[in-house]
């Protein structure tokens, strides 16, 4: 008996990996931006950490609902 549904898993490992890999992506891209201005304006890091985690803030919320509507279509 052999496994019939590589189409369907095909898909399924590319939006999941989508929804992991760009979140990533611009933490990432957000974290060496925030990285580079304190090493410039090493006194004012507290408001640029405040800039900075609200960027994340809403990138994480908005993955939370992406993988929770992901589990939702697939489950």
């Amino acid at each position: 008996m052999g496994f019939k549904f590589w189409h369907e898993a095909f898909i399924f490992v590319l939006v999941f990996s989508v929804l992991i890999i760009v979140p990533c992506y611009f933490i990432a891209a957000f974290g060496a931006k925030m990285i580079n201005e304190i090493g410039n304006f090493p006194t004012r890091s507290d408001e640029i950490q405040s800039k900075s985690l609200w960027k994340i803030l809403v990138i994480f919320i908005v993955t939370a609902l992406l993988l929770s509507l992901f589990f939702h279509i697939f489950y």
